[in-house]
């Protein structure tokens, strides 16, 4: 679950609605740190429906102060039953990524964990339906990145 989520006026999340469904229908290419392009798929173009009780999800922003590198990152989860569906951005979304059962490019992000202090921080990276739409979670690929990583990982789209 992707704790603290911002409460917004509802002018402002219809704004954000708006806004998510113009850029949201294609994929996008970007420019890695690198130098090398990427084209990354686009998110959901309408709020999916809970996996768990089928209701229709809704839109929220992640707090500032997100300790996994999400702050106010949108996302949808559902307001009935509370369960997280899946973040709303083109963040993970690589054309390459395996495909999930929805025969859609999934999207790559990392687990939460606790670390020895009790503070939750980044863990192992996964992937899952981009489009929140199917149970897909692959963590076959055991990979790992160091805490310092995070923010030009970040910034390429990786996670």
């Amino acid at each position: 679950m992707v704790p603290g989520p911002i409460n917004l006026p509802q002018v402002k999340v219809e704004s954000l609605i708006k806004k998510m469904k113009a850029f949201s229908s294609e994929p996008k290419t970007v420019r890695l740190s690198n130098g090398r392009l990427m084209t990354l798929n686009p998110p959901p173009a309408e709020p999916p429906r809970c996996r768990r009780c089928r209701e229709t999800t809704t839109l929220y922003i992640t707090s500032p102060d997100n300790p996994n590198g999400n702050a106010r990152r949108p996302y949808y989860c559902c307001s009935w039953c509370d369960k997280f569906s899946v973040f709303a951005d083109y963040r993970g979304n690589w054309v390459t990524n395996p495909r999930c059962d929805c025969w859609q490019s999934s999207k790559r992000q990392v687990t939460g964990i606790y670390n020895d202090h009790g503070n939750k921080v980044p863990g192992m990276v996964h992937f899952v339906c981009r489009l929140g739409k199917c149970g897909f979670n692959e963590r076959k690929r055991r990979i790992v990145y160091q805490q310092d990583e995070y923010p030009s990982l970040i910034e390429d789209f990786i996670i």
